[in-house]
C-alpha cells in the first residue's frame, strides 16, 4: 500500500493530476466565458444600432406622414448621433465624479444614513 504523501515529489499521491484537470476546466471556463463576453458585446451593439434606428424613423415620422427610409443618410445621421451620445456620457461621468456618493445618492432620491 503506497502511502498518503508521494516521496519524489512530497506532495498528496494524485495532486499533479488534479491540478492539470482543474487547469484545463478552468481554461474551458476561460474560452467559454470569452465566446459569451463576443456574444453579448455583439448583441449590445445590435441594441445600441436599434435604438438609434428606432430615434431615426421617429424623427422622420415627426416631420413627414409617410417615411422613406435612405440608408445612406441613416449612416450620416448615425454617426453624428454617436458623436453626440458619447459626448453626452462623457459629461455625465465627469459630473459625477466631482460628487460624493452621498450627493449622487440623494440626487435619486435616495436618502443614506450617516
Amino acid at each position: 500500500m503506497s502511502g498518503i504523501i508521494n516521496p519524489q515529489t512530497g506532495l498528496p499521491n494524485g495532486f499533479m493530476e488534479m491540478q492539470q484537470a482543474m487547469h484545463q476546466q478552468v481554461q474551458s471556463l476561460t474560452n467559454a466565458l470569452q465566446v459569451i463576453n463576443r456574444k453579448v458585446d455583439s448583441i449590445s451593439q445590435q441594441q445600441i444600432h436599434m435604438g438609434m434606428f428606432t430615434e431615426y424613423i421617429q424623427l422622420l415620422l415627426e416631420e413627414n406622414e409617410v417615411v422613406t427610409v435612405d440608408a445612406d443618410a441613416f449612416q450620416a445621421w448615425a454617426e453624428k448621433r454617436w458623436v453626440e451620445i458619447q459626448a453626452e456620457a462623457e459629461a455625465f461621468i465627469k459630473e459625477q465624479q466631482g460628487k460624493s456618493v452621498v450627493e449622487a445618492a440623494e440626487e435619486m432620491g435616495v436618502k443614506l444614513e450617516e
